[in-house]
């Protein structure tokens, strides 16, 4: 098996000498552009608004209601979004989405000039539209990978994981900086959030008027009535379901510190902001240096062990976060967690799709849906658990209940390896039927989508050129991660 592949595949994507046909590299270039800013946006806010927040006499709860405000609504959006972008056309969402960001990005810069409602309120409502428009771009961007997907982008996935993890990690010191930078106060907060704003309606510009597609998206196969729900399926397995409970609990701790982490740091080391920035980067930079390791860990040892080995240390590392009494140790305890999610997080989607049986009807789409929901309710249920529990039992006490959490979770598993319940590790590739995985996407899966819009012009006029290359290969039907994590 070539483990080096994966890298070659990720440059061949924006390679000019090496491209699909049908696939402008101008669409691929885009669409890594938009989901850098996506992953940016998300972490820019992180080490300065929460402290804002308790400038404004918020609680720790109040804040964290805020912060689940837009992941709630993206959650309650979101696949309704899906299914309007398949009849208004990913263009028109990629503009109104990201403008809808834009819009409440620069309202929130307003926040203090607004007196007829409370900050906390005024905050919720602009929070609660921002999702609004991320639930708009997610769904656009659903589509877009589906469909590169179809045109033989196989590693497009790859590459939009890489991207994101990397402006994630630029993305609480670059907030920090440009925070810093104003000195405090109302003018930095304006003008953090309208830096944010600028980004969001450029990318509203560009990614309408740069992601044309060659293909309409794939279609999605409907389930037959009395037939078994995608989550119950997947529920119904203990093997997938322990898979389930581990992508649970990687956005869970995330969202755990994302309102509380940052006050914490101010009021127990009286760090400054770019000091916080500091602390989230090394979280986020460990962590992605520590995906490849994870990865081949995994594939030469085992994924589960591998995922209950870095659950342990994660139980660990934020309760460490939570008791700490020095910079420095704080700082390693953050590296440690960002290593550690990133041995739940790496494995656990391959361990899932190995593990789903041969004869099952599951689609990459299905999978995909079940596995963001799921990340997309973590997502709202953290801020609020953990900015509660802060705020009545402090962050320490918030910690190590959030570690005997996954402590508990990391002595299950352990429980199932040890009593057979659950399988240690997955089958091995040459045990697995050649034809072993997730169909595709489109009710008809017989042939890749490429091939069969040039056939129907073929039959129609057998004259007529090809508008698209027709030697793309049969499809295999292998598992694929592509359309995970949006």
């Amino acid at each position: 098996m070539d483990h080096h592949g994966s890298v070659r595949r990720l440059w061949t994507i924006f390679s000019y000498s090496q491209r699909p046909e049908g696939v402008n590299n101008n669409v691929v270039f885009a669409y890594a552009a938009t989901v850098a800013v996506s992953g940016l946006a998300s972490a820019f806010i992180l080490p300065w608004f929460p402290n804002v927040c308790r400038e404004q006499g918020l609680s720790r709860w109040e804040t964290g209601m805020i912060f689940a405000a837009m992941d709630g609504t993206m959650l309650l959006c979101r696949w309704p979004m899906v299914e309007l972008c398949k009849r208004r056309g990913i263009r028109q969402f990629y503009f109104v989405g990201f403008a809808i960001q834009a819009g409440a990005c620069f309202g929130l810069g307003w926040v203090w000039a607004i007196k007829s409602t409370g900050f906390f309120t005024t905050c919720l409502l602009f929070r609660v539209a921002q999702g609004v428009g991320a639930a708009m771009t997610s769904a656009a961007c659903l589509q877009v990978v589906n469909t590169l997907v179809y045109c033989n982008v196989s590693s497009i996935s790859t590459c939009v994981e890489g991207v994101i993890g990397l402006t994630r990690v630029l993305g609480a010191p670059f907030g920090a900086l440009v925070y810093h930078s104003f000195g405090g106060g109302q003018i930095a907060l304006k003008m953090a959030f309208w830096f944010l704003a600028a980004m969001f309606a450029a990318t509203a510009i560009v990614a309408s008027g740069t992601i044309i597609l060659p293909v309409d998206p794939p279609t999605i196969r409907d389930r037959e009535p009395g037939e078994k729900t995608p989550w119950s399926e997947m529920f119904g397995s203990r093997l997938i379901a322990m898979s389930l409970l581990s992508i649970f609990f990687v956005d869970f701790v995330s969202g755990v510190l994302e309102p509380t982490l940052s006050i914490h740091l101010f009021e127990q080391f009286e760090m400054g902001v770019y000091q916080r920035g500091l602390i989230f980067m090394q979280m986020g930079l460990f962590g992605l240096l520590a995906a490849p390791v994870t990865s081949l860990l995994g594939e030469y040892t085992s994924r589960k062990l591998v995922m209950a080995f870095g659950c342990f240390v994660a139980g660990m590392s934020i309760i460490g976060m939570g008791t700490g009494k020095d910079i420095n140790v704080m700082g390693g305890f953050a590296a440690m967690l960002g290593i550690s999610l990133c041995a739940i997080a790496t494995p656990a989607i391959p361990a899932m799709l190995w593990d789903i049986p041969h004869d099952s009807q599951l689609t990459d789409g299905e999978v995909a849906r079940v596995t963001n929901a799921l990340g997309a309710l973590a997502a709202v249920i953290g801020p609020i658990y953990g900015a509660g529990f802060a705020e009545a039992i402090t962050f320490k006490g918030m910690a190590m209940a959030t570690g005997g959490f996954l402590w508990f979770f990391t002595a299950f598993q352990c429980l199932m390896f040890a009593t057979g319940a659950v399988k240690w590790r997955n089958a091995a590739p040459e045990a697995r039927a050649p034809d072993g995985s997730l169909i595709s996407n489109d009710a008809d899966a017989s042939k890749p989508l490429l091939q069969k819009q040039t056939e129907v012009t073929q039959e129609s006029d057998p004259a007529a050129p090809s508008p698209i290359n027709t030697t793309v290969a049969e499809p295999t039907e292998q598992k694929t991660e592509s359309s995970s994590f949006f």
